[in-house]
């Protein structure tokens, strides 16, 4: 089991993440989220290159992204590596959540894990 702490604005979890060895990087965990998405400012520092545009479904709808490859997600414990994820701009989470979040875990990394969320502690728990 990897635990780590979690941020919540607004009563949604906020975690910190490590992206192609980088960051950490504050992602909201959304269960609702198809894909999970990198904002385009991330993107470009990250170097990473362009891909084909496709639709990524979340809590507000469909969103247009642009495909990318990230080498290796790291969350606590838990290492993904060569994750399709897509590329948007998320410039609207953080004006709502007043946070400078910069990606969001969906449920492409959380599917087949168990997710405690301690929220009195504001610690988040991962199994595989």
């Amino acid at each position: 089991m990897s635990g780590l702490d979690l941020k919540l604005a607004y009563g949604i979890p906020i975690v910190q993440v490590l992206v192609n060895g980088q960051g950490p990087f504050r992602f909201v965990l959304d269960t609702a989220a198809s894909k999970t998405i990198i904002d385009r400012g991330l993107a470009e520092r990250l170097g990473l290159p362009g891909g084909p545009e496709a639709m990524a479904l979340g809590a507000g709808g469909l969103m247009p992204v642009r495909l990318a490859r990230l080498e290796e997600l790291r969350l606590g414990g838990l290492t993904l590596r060569d994750l399709e994820v897509g590329v948007a701009d998320l410039s609207a989470f953080r004006e709502v959540l007043d946070v400078p979040v910069e990606g969001v875990l969906g449920s492409d990394v959380l599917e087949g894990l168990v997710i405690t969320i301690d929220y009195r502690r504001k610690r988040l728990s991962i199994e595989r």
